[in-house]
């Protein structure tokens, strides 16, 4: 609430995200309009206006999934 990252933030990246808090956080303090991914290699029960990737972040198919969610977007924000 300090800095008001979250309400700033158009692209957050949530690693390392189960079991899902981070990204409900994100979900309701970030703009109606950004993306947030949250990524595990563990699943996580669906959070509306999240993206969940089950993944290892460490693998090169992980790092093509969120390129292919992010498109040409910059990520602002990565919550661990």
């Amino acid at each position: 609430k300090k800095y008001d990252l979250l309400r700033k933030s158009k692209v957050c990246l949530d690693l390392c995200a189960a079991p899902g808090s981070w990204a409900q956080v994100a979900a309701k303090n970030m703009p109606s309009n950004s993306l947030i991914l949250a990524i595990d290699i563990v699943p996580i029960k669906p959070i509306p206006r999240v993206i969940n990737l089950q993944e290892d972040i460490t693998t090169d198919k992980c790092r093509s999934a969120i390129k292919s969610h992010i498109k040409t977007w910059k990520v602002d924000l990565v919550l661990n």
